[in-house]
């Protein structure tokens, strides 16, 4: 099938070849007539005068004049073909750059992932992020809960009390940045409008959070690696390490001095959940697990 530039060509070259047939020689006289003053008056052959002379002068003059009318028409049609080429290509050239935008567009984009309703009754929704078509955030609203302390240079932990405990429990959102397949950040922030940094004691800055020991997951396949993944941030944020504190006094929680003065033996049930907690084995000695390290 040709293409329409060539169509178009195809179109002017039968036109240049129509005009360019039309020669003087094929244009013939019936006579002579001449009008004035309402009337009309009629020249009849009366006699035949031979004059090639005169004859070619008159076509010579036709000829002159016709190929002057002819170069115009030409000149027109070249210019109205080439207006028409050249706003073909400028479309042809927009529609392709808008397809490549659009591709690209495609190619980074983040496919939304295949969250469900039982998802969300666990907490977990997703959003993509703003001015990047690649990257996903999902949030995870959970409950912050300070159950231990580890004094520094000190291995086995204390409890912290019952009732101190209570005020130690609020809302929270863990926020887990992905691109495409891979865990990029990991983050603490209040459940409000504004999704404000969550200050705890190991919060170092309005967008760092000290994990100790624990590593965030590399990547994700399905909505429930965002799940574990924000749990496993959860059980790190259960226990504070006295080493490693960033903030004594965090808004909204008891100041560290409250908490040292509200410290209890630890039982055997809290040793399993703080060894839950750190990925330890319930049954290995506390004093010989490190569970924690300023790592960020």
């Amino acid at each position: 099938m040709p293409s329409f530039e060539e169509e178009v060509q195809a179109k002017k070259q039968e036109m240049v070849d129509l005009l360019e047939s039309i020669t003087p020689d094929e244009v013939n006289s019936n006579g002579l007539s001449l009008t004035f003053a309402g009337k009309t008056f009629q020249f009849k052959e009366l006699e035949i005068v031979e004059s090639d002379d005169l004859e070619d002068k008159l076509r010579a003059e036709f000829r002159e004049k016709l190929n002057s009318q002819q170069q115009r028409i030409r000149e027109k049609i070249n210019t109205k073909v080439n207006q028409l080429l050249t706003m073909h290509q400028q479309k042809q050239n927009e529609f392709e750059r808008k397809e490549r935008q659009l591709q690209a567009k495609y190619n980074n984009a983040a496919m939304m992932p295949d969250i469900t309703y039982n998802h969300a009754k666990k907490g977990l929704m997703v959003v993509r992020m703003e001015g990047k078509n690649d990257e996903l955030v999902w949030l995870f609203r959970g409950r912050y809960q300070c159950k231990f302390f580890l004094k520094s240079r000190a291995k086995k932990p204390k409890a912290i009390s019952k009732e101190l405990r209570r005020r130690l429990v609020k809302d929270i959102i863990i926020r887990v940045r992905t691109k495409g397949n891979q865990v990029m950040e990991v983050s603490t922030h209040n459940p409000d409008a504004d999704m404000s940094p969550f200050w705890h004691y190991h919060k170092m800055s309005s967008t760092s959070d000290c994990w100790g020991s624990w590593t965030r997951p590399s990547h994700w396949n399905t909505p429930d690696d965002i799940i574990l993944c924000a749990k496993d941030a959860l059980a790190v944020l259960e226990t504070i390490n006295e080493g490693s504190v960033a903030k004594d006094n965090p808004s909204g929680l008891p100041h560290l001095d409250t908490v040292r003065d509200n410290l209890t033996t630890i039982t055997k049930k809290m040793t399993k959940e703080f060894a839950k907690a750190i990925k330890a084995d319930p049954d290995e000695k506390i004093e010989e697990v490190d569970v924690w390290s300023t790592t960020m």
